[in-house]
């Protein structure tokens, strides 16, 4: 399994439904309190394969706000009340993802999994200065963005949706 690229599709579905920054984008998905529940999830695993299938190549479409509107149509059809309250489920699941742990087959606190990163980055005397700030930089912005601690259900839940939630990007994985 290709971790980050399972969490890069989520992070990227999630800037690709909002129209603000990408920094921005990430501060809100992770800054506001979003109470996840099985309900959100559920709404989750039926978006992102949407998503992902309104993305292949002929179905993309030609014109931004044709894709906005779509997009928009996508996140009401998964039972999302609001464009707004799916794009923060989409950016908050993808940055739990983030925080799988393979060895235990559950879902660890994100934030110290990119703060482990981040260390292990600055501690790699092998890559320049600049090097390590470009590949911190996003990383940085993402910690900055966590005002509210992951609560522990939210990872139990992801934890015993796991076979779901990995089934469900897998999909798009073999595309």
């Amino acid at each position: 399994m290709r971790r980050p690229a399972l969490f890069g599709i989520a992070v990227a579905a999630s800037l690709a439904l909002t129209s603000t920054s990408p920094s921005t984008a990430v501060a809100q998905a992770v800054g506001a309190p979003l109470e996840l529940d099985q309900t959100l999830l559920d709404r989750w695993l039926i978006v992102i394969p949407a998503i992902n299938r309104l993305a292949a190549p002929g179905d993309a479409p030609q014109m931004e706000d044709a894709g906005q509107a779509q997009l928009e149509r996508i996140c009401i059809d998964a039972g999302f009340e609001t464009h707004a309250q799916c794009t923060t489920t989409i950016g908050y699941v993808g940055i739990l993802i983030g925080g799988f742990d393979p060895t235990t087959k559950t879902f660890k606190d994100p934030v110290e999994k990119i703060r482990a990163r981040i260390a292990d980055i600055e501690a790699n005397t092998q890559l320049p200065v600049a090097t390590k700030e470009q590949m911190t930089t996003q990383m940085r912005e993402m910690l900055a963005g966590f005002r509210h601690p992951i609560p522990t259900s939210h990872l139990q839940l992801m934890t015993a949706n796991a076979r779901h939630i990995f089934k469900t990007l897998a999909t798009h994985d073999k595309k």
